[in-house]
Order: structure tokens, then C-alpha cells, then sequence
């Protein structure tokens, strides 16, 4: 997941370096400097809505469990009320949001990762609105670094960002603006740079902002033309001049690099120009010097893109493969040792090779029978998901479809889970459930 200049690395190395598992390149490449703040933190924490930089890789040693039953976890806690958040992990700490009463009332709860003893917990007074029936009301993962954890509450007339310190202590909190959507909230922060990456493509006034993760101060703003909410988590890619790309996807603009220093877009190529039912849901990612993003309707055209930028502008940009089928809707593809896993909302897999996008299995179908809103992660060389029943699917990695494990959890899940400090940690419809 992690991308470096070709031209910086000798073959030798190159060749090394592509045998190695995804996490170990973090550290490896973080050690020599050339992610600088960005590196990736893997083997103690899980800051964002699926892992560092969103890539889905767990730290190196992480293990699957062989049994998915509650009285098989370590620990389990009960959470109050429903959310379709994912789990976020710094150190010791495992934060995760929730909402009740109809989403009148939003609670964000620290937990510890040995014993799942609630830590704190803060509670904001909101509202009621409309939203998708598989929305929840605590959809946004929040984001954290070593400083604080950021959340964001999402209504028609306030979009609300709170911070708070890993002892619970708010920070700040700031109000960006309204939120349109019939669909509802749903968008994911991320930390980088020492800023907080706020997405808010909407129906309504759209940009992408980035606040000050000290004080809550807006940096930038980028204006957007997006038409539809989107719903998918930025990622970074680092240049070959020491900065940073915020890497971000929409149906209108498609796929487009904003210096995360500036907010001033550096690139942007319109890619999804199939119909005018698309909505970008899927998060983009990044593959060595691939930038790799998704769009789609459920029930119409969906399409998947792997762009190559090269040099410093529009010029350098270059689609390297396109696919039309067996692309995901809701699920974000999974980059790993070399290939690219589709795991579609219905439970069929697809398999391509990277970099060129051969297909090497098309539509596999698993057990699942449940509708697929979780993002494939792997752990070591296993691949694996999960469905709104509970089903769980543990894939082999490599070239053939080979299914290692069928079970089911105690109830559903919408939720990726997070995987760090030793820990596998799954949100379910009503509880936290750990590894």
C-alpha cells in the first residue's frame, strides 16, 4: 500500500522490497524517511476507518481468530444503541461512536484493549432527520493520532467536529456548515500532517477542509463541483518532492490530488463518466505508484479505475486499466502482496493482478447470503470479511479462489473492524468484540 519513485530504488532493491508484506514496507520505507509524518503505525495502532493510510493491512504477526463466538473473545461490551462505525485504535485505547434515541443523543466510548473496561464516555445532544434505511446515525469513524481523538456528528443543519484527548477532555469543537443529503451522514476523518481531513462532497455546498488538529482552525478549504454525497475516506500519497497529495474521489471530478500543505489541486482526471446515478462510496487507495478508486450506483454501472500519475501535473497522468464488472459498490478494494481483491455487496470475490489488472478469479461466490457493507482487510495471507447478517469469510491470498473458514458472528455487521496491538476487534450491531 505504500507507493515510492521507481527511480529512487535500483532493481535489486525493487525486487526485495515487492516480496515483502505491505506492513513491513511501512516500516522499512518510514525508517529510511520517505513517508515522514505519514508513516504508517500499524503494529500498535489502527488510527483511521481501515487502518493507516486506509490500506486494510494489519501489522506484521497479527492472527485471525479460529473461533468467532462471544464466548471465544477475549472480551465483549455492550455498546448503547447502533452505529455502522468501524473501531479505531491508538496504544492501548480503542474508541468507537454509537448513537440512541434516534439519533438524538451521539456517544463516542474509549475502551481498553486488554480487558474491554470502558474508559469514558461523552455524549452529545443532537437530532433526528432523514437518512438511508441502512445508514445509522453513528456511521463516521473517528480518527486519532498520538495528540487526541477527532469525531465527527452529522445533521441537516450542522456538521459538528469534535476533539478530545485520550482521557476524554474536550479540546475544541467546531461547526463546518449544513450537511444535504437524503441519504444521510456518514463521512470519515483522517489525520495527516497534523491536520484534520474533512471530505464534505454533499448535495449542498461541497469542499474538502482541512482544520488545525491543535485548535480547530480551518487551514484550508478546497471548493468542490460534486453533485452527490459522497461517502468514501481520503487517503495520502506521498511525491517525489517531499510533499504530500491528498488523494480524494468523487462521481463529477472522479479521482483528484490536492497538496495536503495548500489544499490547491494538483491533478484531477473525470473517470467515472458512465451515467448520472453514481455516487463514489468506496474509499480510494494506493498500491505502489498506483492511485486505485471506485464508483457506482447499487443498481446501475459500477467502474474501477487504477491511475499512474508521473510528474507533477495533468500531463503525467495515466490510466493504467479500467474495470466495468464485479466492481464493488459499498466495499473498498483490498491491495495486497501484489493483487487486487474486489469483494462485491452481494459476496462475490474477484481477484486482479496488480500492476496490470489481469484477472485472475472473476466472481467467486461465498456463503455469504448477507448484504456486504464491511471493507475486505488481510492479515497476514489471509483475506477477510464480513457481511450485515454476520457471516464470516476467510480467503486464502494468492492467484485461486480458496475459502479457508465459514462462520458467523453472534449478530451483523456493517462495520470494518481494526486490527492492532495483538488485538482483532469487531463492531457489531450492539457490542465491541475482541480478539
Amino acid at each position: 500500500m505504500i507507493w515510492f519513485p521507481e527511480r529512487r530504488w535500483n532493481s535489486r532493491m525493487r525486487q526485495m522490497l515487492c516480496g515483502l508484506e505491505s506492513a513491513v514496507f511501512a516500516r522499512v520505507l518510514a525508517l529510511t524517511g520517505i513517508l515522514g509524518a505519514t508513516a504508517a503505525v500499524a503494529d500498535s495502532n489502527w488510527p483511521r476507518f481501515r487502518g493507516p493510510n486506509g490500506g486494510g493491512q494489519s501489522a506484521v504477526g497479527a492472527k485471525l481468530p479460529i473461533q468467532w463466538t462471544e464466548a471465544s473473545s477475549t472480551w465483549s461490551a455492550q455498546l448503547p444503541g447502533q452505529g455502522n462505525s468501524s473501531p479505531v485504535i491508538w496504544g492501548t485505547r480503542v474508541f468507537v461512536t454509537s448513537a440512541v434515541d434516534r439519533g438524538e443523543q451521539r456517544v463516542l466510548m474509549c475502551f481498553d484493549i486488554n480487558s474491554g473496561k470502558q474508559l469514558w464516555r461523552r455524549d452529545v445532544v443532537s437530532v433526528t432527520h432523514k437518512r438511508h434505511k441502512m445508514n445509522s446515525y453513528a456511521t463516521s469513524s473517528p480518527a486519532v493520532d498520538a495528540d487526541g481523538v477527532y469525531v465527527l456528528w452529522g445533521q441537516p443543519k450542522m456538521i459538528l467536529v469534535i476533539a478530545y484527548t485520550h482521557t476524554g477532555e474536550e479540546s475544541w469543537r467546531k461547526d463546518i456548515g449544513s450537511y444535504e443529503s437524503g441519504h444521510g451522514y456518514g463521512v470519515s476523518p483522517i489525520v495527516a500532517d497534523g491536520k484534520l481531513v474533512i471530505g464534505n462532497d454533499q448535495e449542498g455546498g461541497n469542499s474538502i477542509v482541512a482544520l488545525d488538529t491543535k485548535s480547530g482552525r480551518e487551514l484550508w478549504k478546497a471548493p468542490r463541483k460534486a453533485l452527490r454525497a459522497t461517502y468514501s475516506t481520503p487517503c495520502v500519497r506521498p511525491r517525489d518532492d517531499g510533499g504530500n497529495d491528498l488523494i480524494v474521489a468523487d462521481w463529477q471530478q472522479g479521482v483528484s490530488a490536492i497538496d495536503l500543505a495548500t489544499g490547491k489541486e494538483r491533478w484531477s482526471s473525470v473517470v467515472f463518466d458512465i451515467d448520472d446515478k453514481q455516487r463514489v462510496i468506496g474509499s480510494p487507495i494506493i498500491w505502489n505508484d498506483l492511485v486505485i478508486a471506485t464508483c457506482g450506483f447499487v443498481t446501475g454501472m459500477k467502474r474501477l479505475v487504477a491511475l499512474r500519475p508521473e510528474g507533477s501535473g495533468q500531463q503525467g497522468l495515466h490510466k493504467v486499466f479500467q474495470l466495468d464488472k464485479a466492481v464493488p459498490h459499498v466495499p473498498t478494494p483490498l491491495a495486497h502482496d501484489g493483487r487486487l481483491y474486489l469483494w462485491s455487496d452481494s459476496g462475490m470475490v474477484t481477484c486482479v493482478k496488480l500492476p496490470e489488472g489481469k484477472v485472475l478469479y472473476d466472481r467467486e461466490r461465498t456463503s455469504s447470503r448477507g448484504k456486504i457493507f464491511s471493507s475486505p482487510i488481510a492479515v497476514g495471507d489471509r483475506i477477510v470479511n464480513f457481511s450485515a447478517n454476520g457471516d464470516v469469510v476467510v480467503l486464502q491470498a494468492g492467484d485461486e479462489f480458496k475459502v479457508l473458514l465459514e462462520a458467523k458472528l453472534p449478530e451483523g455487521t456493517a462495520s470494518t473492524p481494526a486490527v492492532a496491538a495483538g488485538r482483532f476487534i469487531v463492531r457489531t450491531k450492539s457490542k465491541l468484540l475482541a480478539w
